[in-house]
């Protein structure tokens, strides 16, 4: 076996087409964080808007790992985050959103209370967030905000009326991934919450070299 044959490859995070889970391999976006998590220190929320394939659900991620830590809050006595990825089935309807946040939250529901309809699981998951409870004030990280908006069936105005309701009492702060504003998802499956309202947009665009050129040189001159 020839010498180049026997070489080690080197892994190149640069091609990474998924999803980044590891907080080593995440590049940039340092003013779009800096944005966000001091939101986040209001108790404010945010929607993460940009095109395909351009880091959004990345930065999502990045904030899930990092946020306690350049907020100073490493005891996570202030702040909870918790990361939803809105494709998973497991938070398919309103109920098992409400049962699988709940949870999240430390709160394991009665056998009774899992039987419920839609309405009352919201009602528990406001008892839940109770801002006098002993976890931090959530932050909840939504990735692919869309995938509720295109399902009114299953997801109502109802549903969207208590997230608005949560994030203006401040019993939580949401972060949200998406192609378009929550403004133009809401609007075009006719929802009438105005739940965009209370969100500050963080546009995602493509890098500006300086933004990575550091990274870049790094890791070349690594290899």
């Amino acid at each position: 076996m020839s010498k180049i044959e026997m070489a080690t490859i080197p892994y190149n995070p640069f091609t990474n087409r998924s999803t980044i889970m590891k907080e080593g391999e995440f590049v940039g976006r340092e003013a779009e964080i800096s944005n966000l998590l001091s939101r986040v220190r209001n108790g404010d929320s945010s929607s993460i808007v940009g095109p395909r394939r351009i880091g959004k659900s990345s930065l999502l991620y990045h904030l899930f790992l990092t946020g306690n830590r350049r907020l100073d809050d490493a005891d996570q006595s202030k702040f909870k985050f918790i990361h939803i990825d809105l494709q998973d089935p497991a938070v398919a309807t309103v109920k098992k959103f409400c049962q699988h946040l709940t949870q999240k939250l430390g709160r394991q529901l009665t056998q009774i209370e899992q039987q419920t309809d839609e309405l009352e699981h919201l009602s528990l998951l406001s008892e839940t967030l109770n801002p006098t409870s002993s976890h931090g004030l959530p932050v909840l990280l939504l990735d692919e905000f869309e995938k509720l908006t295109e399902k009114p069936e299953r997801f109502t105005d109802d549903f969207f009326k208590a997230l608005r309701a949560f994030a203006n009492q401040h019993k939580m702060a949401i972060i949200t991934t998406s192609q378009h504003t929550l403004r133009e998802l809401t609007e075009t499956q006719g929802l009438t919450s105005p739940l965009w309202n209370l969100f500050m947009v963080q546009p995602v665009g493509e890098f500006v070299v300086s933004d990575i050129v550091d990274e870049v040189t790094l890791f070349l001159t690594h290899f």
